[in-house]
């Protein structure tokens, strides 16, 4: 924990700005997915490439996401085989993953998503992000923190 603390602004930038690169190349998802340790699904909710029969499991209710995106452009929710929210954006051509859609909790016309990064199992940060929509996107008000000990 000690390394987190320690660490100057511009090396927690550069390790942010990894970290976000790496998140945003979501097929990491679906490979944590489909691999045979259970306990990498706990938090996850199900992810296939677009494609995969598997995808069937998911009922009428997923999500569309570009395999990479940022910021919510180009995600799709599909509720009912028709797309019911979408956000458009330059991403898609790489391809896509299917997952499903847990609708975020909604307060007063905003949608609340929670964040959290771990480090060997152990909360070192989160954050929270709040939007109009529920597809979060880069208008999305965000609050950072730090979880030290």
């Amino acid at each position: 924990m000690e390394a987190f603390v320690s660490l100057t602004a511009l090396q927690s930038f550069l390790f942010y700005m990894a970290t976000a690169l790496v998140l945003t190349i979501i097929y990491v998802v679906v490979y944590i997915w489909v691999t045979p340790h259970p306990e990498f699904k706990l938090n996850l909710l199900p992810t296939y490439f677009e494609g995969d029969p598997d995808t069937g499991m998911l009922n009428d209710a997923f999500v569309r996401k570009p395999l990479l995106s940022r910021q919510g452009a180009n995600i799709e929710i599909v509720q009912g085989s028709r797309p019911e929210t979408v956000n458009d954006g330059p991403y898609g051509g790489e391809g896509y993953i299917i997952q499903a859609f847990n609708p975020l909790p909604e307060f007063d016309g905003n949608y609340l998503l929670v964040g959290c990064w771990l480090v060997a199992s152990k909360g070192v940060g989160m954050c929270i992000r709040e939007d109009r929509t529920l597809i979060t996107g880069k208008d999305a008000r965000f609050i950072p923190h730090v979880i030290l000990n």
